[in-house]
């Protein structure tokens, strides 16, 4: 097995460029773990979510160009 496939499920990359907000950067992590996101949802929600996850297994995130979110609620 290639760390390429073992770290499939558990990991995502954002790039904050493209994402600039916390909602958006949020919604593509969960996207990036495979669920389903609309977009409507509140920040608080998706973060509820991402805690949950994270209590069941380790995941890894890769924010790049973190520096330019415009807002860094959760951080």
């Amino acid at each position: 097995m290639n760390s390429q496939s073992y770290f499939k499920d558990i990991s995502v990359y954002v790039n904050c460029w493209k994402y600039r907000s916390t909602h958006d950067v949020l919604c593509e992590i969960l996207r990036g773990l495979g669920f389903v996101v609309h977009g409507r949802e509140y920040a608080s929600g998706l973060i509820t979510r991402l805690e949950n996850l994270a209590k069941k297994k380790r995941i890894i995130v890769c924010l790049d160009k973190i520096d330019q979110l415009k807002t860094f609620v959760w951080l």
